[in-house]
């Protein structure tokens, strides 16, 4: 029923587009007194048309597409006469420009006042700062958890990957944030990150008693470079830590994403959450999780990467590298049980 609802909704909203689009050529055309043929919608054998003065109104069995047709569109055909001012042959370059553009132009407007409805129903979505990284360009500037970003150089910002933009040229940043009700001014100058990486192991004996973060890795299958020795590696090769206390780890490799120095702030927004948005049958719309497994889960954050974890098997191990330095370390849980605490109003 879901997967018949779902394409029910896809042939609507895109007849609805169609329609918009093709009525944006035919009122187009009506203004330069262009005689209208026939006003398409679908496509393949008709359902039914509707006749009118100059223009046929046809609905097709095929809600996919549709088309304008409009006197003399292409080439002269037999029965036209040349000197007819109704043919589209027989318009001026401009006419015949905004009759074209027109289409667009009317899907553009729809997009607008859709946008622009939604948001007066709705309001638009606020980009939250969930936390800031310790020490990081946004600590220092006095971002808090909770801070709305309103603006960024005089730019609104509706989602995290519009600020996102303003970042890679490192150039200064002017935040406008709404903090308990009062809009302030926040000066920021992005840093450049080290490169980084996230790795994956398996075959590690004993991931529990492993204590990887905070910690540089001073060696990589007896190289320094671990950024190379990664590059390198395929699925399956064994490899070799050796952490700066002299702990070396063993296991196989299995994969990792590497991420090049980029400029960053430190800030991390609130795009995923720990409360449920919708009830199913195990959660109640509103609840909110709290703890996985004894772990505590205050935020969206928390719970990624206790997701991180729970994908995890007995064997395997995912840390995070900035540098040479751990930075952030996901260990599987104990068992396959899996143990929820939820806070429901």
């Amino acid at each position: 029923m879901t997967v018949l609802l779902s394409i029910i909704w896809f042939l609507i909203i895109i007849s609805v587009i169609v329609v918009v689009h093709e009525f944006g050529h035919f009122i187009f055309a009506k203004i330069f007194k262009t005689r209208v043929e026939e006003f398409s919608i679908g496509f393949g054998p008709s359902l039914f048309k509707i006749p009118g003065k100059e223009t046929t109104f046809r609905f097709n069995i095929i809600p996919l597409g549709g088309y304008v047709r409009l006197a003399g569109e292409e080439v002269l055909e037999e029965g036209y006469k040349d000197t007819d001012p109704s043919l589209f042959y027989n318009k001026k370059p401009f006419q015949k420009f905004l009759i074209a553009f027109a289409g667009p132009l009317f899907s553009f407007l729809l997009g607008y006042f859709l946008f622009v409805g939604i948001a007066g129903v709705y309001g638009f979505p606020e980009v939250i700062v969930e936390r800031v990284g310790r020490d990081s360009i946004a600590a220092q500037a006095g971002l808090e958890p909770g801070d709305i970003i309103k603006k960024a150089n005089g730019d609104y910002v509706f989602n995290p990957s519009i600020l996102e933009l303003e970042i890679p040229s490192g150039n200064p940043l002017e935040l406008t944030v709404v903090r308990n009700g009062e809009e302030i001014i926040v000066t920021l100058i992005p840093e450049l990150t080290n490169e980084r990486a996230i790795f994956t192991l398996y075959g590690i004996e004993d991931t529990e008693s492993l204590n990887l973060k905070n910690k540089e890795i001073i060696l990589l299958n007896d190289e320094e470079d671990l950024y190379t020795v990664m590059s390198r590696m395929e699925s399956g090769d064994p490899i070799e830590l050796q952490l700066e206390d002299g702990t070396i780890i063993e296991g196989k490799f299995f994969q990792y994403s590497y991420f090049p120095p980029m400029y960053e702030t430190g800030i991390v927004y609130s795009t995923f959450s720990n409360v449920i948005a919708k009830g199913n049958d195990v959660f109640m719309q509103g609840d909110k999780i709290i703890e996985i497994n004894g772990v505590s889960i205050n935020n969206g954050s928390d719970l990624q990467n206790a997701i991180y974890r729970i994908q995890l098997n007995s064997d395997e191990l995912m840390f995070a590298v900035s540098g040479k330095e751990v930075i952030n370390e996901y260990k599987p849980f104990i068992d396959n049980t899996l143990e929820l605490l939820v806070e429901r109003n």
